[in-house]
C-alpha cells in the first residue's frame, strides 16, 4: 500500500490529475503482468521516467519498453537501472547507458551527435538483439513466473490490508500535533 501510494503521489504530480495517474498505474500493471518485473519496481520506474515523457515528448510506455529490454540485457542492473540510465541519456549523459548496459561507443556517439528518441534507441536495441522477444523469454521462465505471482499475492495483500493503512494514517496524522505540541 506504502509503495503503491508513493508511486501514485509521483505520478499525480507528473501527469497533473488522479485520472492520468490512475491510468498510467493500469499500464504498469499490465506490463508487469507481461514482463518478468515485479509491479513495485515497474511502478517506480515509471514515476522516474514521468518526468522524461513529459520534458521530452516521448511516450511513458515507450521508454518503459526501453528500459524493460536494457534490463533483460543486463539483469544486475534492473529496471530502476535502466530507467536512470535513460533519464541520464535523455538529459545528455551517456555514461551509465555505455557503463551499465554495454551499449557500444559508436552508438553512443551517434546518438550524442543526432540527439536521441525512443524510437531511433528502439531501432538500434533491436539490431543488437536486444528485443521485446528476450524480455518475453525471461517472463516465461519460473522467475518471470515467480515475479508474476508475487504481484498477485502482493496485490491482495494489499486489498486486504487497505484499512488498516488507511487508518494507521489517520492515527499518525492525529498524533503528529501532539508530538509537536
Amino acid at each position: 500500500n506504502n509503495s503503491l501510494e508513493q508511486a501514485t503521489a509521483k505520478l499525480i504530480a507528473f501527469t497533473g490529475s488522479s485520472a492520468a495517474a490512475a491510468d498510467v498505474l493500469a499500464m504498469v500493471k499490465a506490463r508487469a503482468a507481461a514482463t518478468p518485473f515485479e509491479f513495485d519496481e515497474m511502478a517506480s520506474s515509471a514515476a522516474g521516467l514521468a518526468a522524461v515523457s513529459k520534458t521530452t515528448g516521448e511516450s511513458l510506455e515507450g521508454l518503459l519498453g526501453i528500459a524493460e529490454r536494457l534490463a533483460a540485457s543486463n539483469p544486475a542492473e534492473g529496471l530502476e537501472g535502466a530507467a536512470f540510465a535513460l533519464r541520464e541519456a535523455f538529459s545528455g549523459d551517456f555514461v551509465s547507458l555505455q557503463d551499465r548496459f554495454n551499449i557500444p561507443k559508436d552508438l553512443i556517439k551517434r546518438i550524442k551527435e543526432g540527439g536521441i528518441t525512443v524510437a531511433e534507441l528502439d531501432a538500434e536495441l533491436a539490431a543488437m538483439g536486444i528485443t521485446t522477444d528476450l524480455v518475453s523469454g525471461l517472463a516465461a521462465t519460473a522467475t518471470g513466473r515467480i515475479s508474476t505471482f508475487n504481484d498477485s499475492v502482493s496485490e491482495l495483500a494489499g486489498s486486504l490490508t487497505e484499512p488498516v493503512f488507511e487508518a494507521f494514517k489517520t492515527v499518525l496524522e492525529r498524533i503528529q500535533p501532539i508530538i509537536d505540541s
